[in-house]
């Protein structure tokens, strides 16, 4: 059994991280909400941004653009979205082993783009094929960043080797869920056909070529840096969660450590007072 002191010391130490874990859930619930605003309120712009897309290639014959292009090459690229740090439950854990997953039944050779320190740093100890890591993405982030890496993607994929290019992170769902998720990124595919009704009868200046031009590699740019509010804001989500359950837990270690103190203390006074009135019956008799 443990001692009185060794079980203060105890509860001592859980009362210490229970103070952290606490800590940290407060700061994660601050950036949760500042990461899940910019989720919410950049998802119509994707979805239109896509729609406008379709509506474009629905009116333009014979346009071809390298975004479109589909290659014969059996290679493929993809992108991983995970945390800087840890203290978030499987969040990480989920991504790194779909992305392993997707390594393991790929049918050609598999780059890697890694976004964030802990599948950079845990894919490399797995001798992948890492083509460009970025640690600590999320310690500034800025949409800057995302046109970095959307420059990456289509010079990895306008070689001949590479056939396609996907991405797997975590989406928010919820505060209480993500859902880890593997998208197709390249070659660009939009519903070219659309609906009749959604077809847009409008005067181009410049023309439809023209515009698509721009606006793919611009859609392109827009899905990465979708995929990394995504990821952001399920990363807090996860950490508000995970700290949450760790601060609860030190909560009932800490109330079962008080229990255990006072029956040793108890045991100890039962002892104490059984000694006593032992050595007052010894004085009565002798």
């Amino acid at each position: 059994m443990a001692t009185l002191r060794q079980i203060r010391r105890r509860i001592r130490g859980i009362q210490n991280i229970r103070r952290i874990t606490s800590a940290m859930r407060m700061v994660a619930q601050a950036r949760l909400r500042r990461a899940q605003d910019q989720t919410l309120d950049a998802r119509p712009y994707f979805g239109e941004l896509g729609l406008l897309a379709e509506a474009l290639l629905s009116g333009v014959e014979e346009y071809s653009h390298p975004l479109l292009d589909h290659h014969d090459g059996q290679g493929s690229v993809l992108l991983v979205v995970t945390g800087d740090r840890g203290m978030c439950g499987a969040f990480n854990a989920n991504v790194i082993r779909q992305s392993l997953q997707y390594v393991d039944e790929a049918p050609g050779p598999v780059k890697l783009i890694c976004l964030g320190t802990r599948g950079a740093t845990t894919l490399g100890r797995r001798g992948l094929d890492i083509a460009h890591a970025h640690p600590n993405f999320f310690a500034d982030l800025t949409h800057a960043h995302a046109r970095l890496v959307t420059h990456q993607i289509r010079a990895l994929y306008e070689s001949d080797e590479v056939g396609r290019v996907d991405m797997v992170y975590n989406e928010f769902k919820s505060i209480i869920q993500q859902e880890v998720t593997v998208d197709r990124m390249l070659p660009v595919t939009v519903d070219a056909a659309g609906d009749a009704d959604a077809r847009w009868d409008f005067l181009h200046e410049p023309s439809r070529a023209d515009v698509l031009d721009e606006l793919l590699p611009r859609l392109l740019e827009t899905e990465v840096w979708h995929a990394v509010l995504e990821s952001n804001a399920a990363e807090q989500a996860a950490r508000v969660a995970a700290m949450e359950n760790a601060t609860t837990n030190a909560d009932e270690i800490i109330d079962a450590l008080i229990l255990e103190r006072n029956r040793v203390r108890q045991a100890v006074i039962t002892q104490e007072i059984s000694e006593i009135v032992g050595g007052a019956e010894a004085l009565k008799t002798s």
